[in-house]
């Protein structure tokens, strides 16, 4: 089995990666930034875990080639909802990215898999395939391309660009819409949306792991999605049904966000292609997601 470094192993989605390449035999080195909260990685053996920073030259001198890896799956990058779309954070991804590939190359890693996101086409009201036009409409999706044109440029590493649409599962940041609303659901509280028809593809974060140890296995851009789309509406009413509590999500109570795409999700015929299938369908999938939660809240009402 081979070397394997994951960055941003302790957030959410590396967190589930890193699991995914243990169960697989791979001998995985987890890169967390010094003081980041780990809890993500708890229990996940055998793994070690590497303190470093990609910012920081240093680090990056020091950490590749201790692991010598054979294979990179380069996930950190800044991503604080409510904040990453904009955020001049951005730019010091691309540097410390292209700082990080130009290391792995100098000590043999044949292969990195990048993470990307479907944000990158733009404002698309369609079915995306690897070859639809671009059109990044925020500093996070501009960035995310720019770095993708740099690797392009590079001789002597495999690149696999995992485009990733829309995630939801057990450990996902509260921020985010699918767990806000299956905290209000919980807790009995009323959560004001907008009508929510806008259609996305949703993926279970598990599914997300599987798709990028598959997707590893091909070159160049792969979209990472379910191949199907489905209304924030639809979403709503299934985790309404699961929990067990209707008109807490009061749709069309607050209008949409400026410039909102209504539509967008992935042709996933090249990832499909490697024989990737998803575990979870999209109930059972916000079902595991509720469980996880519900789980939470038991125990925090205990410890009160």
């Amino acid at each position: 089995m081979a070397n394997v470094l994951v960055t941003g192993a302790a957030g959410w989605i590396g967190s589930h990666l890193v699991r995914q390449l243990t169960s697989r035999g791979h001998r995985v080195f987890a890169l967390v930034r010094p003081g980041q909260d780990r809890w993500r990685l708890h229990g996940v053996t055998p793994l070690q875990i590497v303190d470093g920073d990609l910012e920081s030259d240093s680090d990056v001198e020091r950490v590749v080639p201790f692991v010598q890896p054979e294979i990179c799956f380069h996930l950190a990058w800044y991503a604080t909802p409510g904040k990453y779309l904009d955020a001049p954070e951005n730019d010091r991804s691309v540097r410390a990215s292209v700082k990080l590939v130009e290391r792995l190359m100098s000590v043999g890693c044949g292969r990195v898999i990048v993470t990307g996101t479907c944000l990158e086409y733009g404002c698309s009201e369609r079915r995306l395939s690897e070859d639809s036009p671009t059109v990044p409409e925020s500093r996070y999706a501009a960035a995310k391309l720019e770095l993708l044109n740099t690797l392009a440029r590079l001789k002597g590493i495999r690149t696999t660009w995992a485009r990733l649409f829309y995630q939801y599962g057990p450990m996902e940041d509260p921020r985010r819409i699918v767990p806000t609303a299956i905290q209000a659901l919980l807790r009995g509280e009323p959560l004001d949306v907008s009508p929510a028809e806008q259609r996305r593809d949703f993926l279970h974060v598990t599914d997300v792991a599987s798709a990028l140890v598959s997707a590893g296995g091909l070159e160049g851009i792969v979209n990472i999605g379910s191949g199907t789309a489905v209304s924030l509406a639809e979403v709503f009413r299934s985790l309404e049904g699961i929990v067990g509590r209707s008109g807490l999500i009061r749709l069309g109570a607050r209008p949409y966000e400026k410039d909102v795409v209504m539509s967008s999700w992935a042709d996933n015929r090249r990832l499909v292609s490697t024989g990737w299938r998803p575990a979870y369908t999209l109930h059972e999938g916000l079902k595991d997601a509720v469980a996880w939660w519900r789980d939470g809240e038991l125990r925090r009402s205990l410890q009160r």
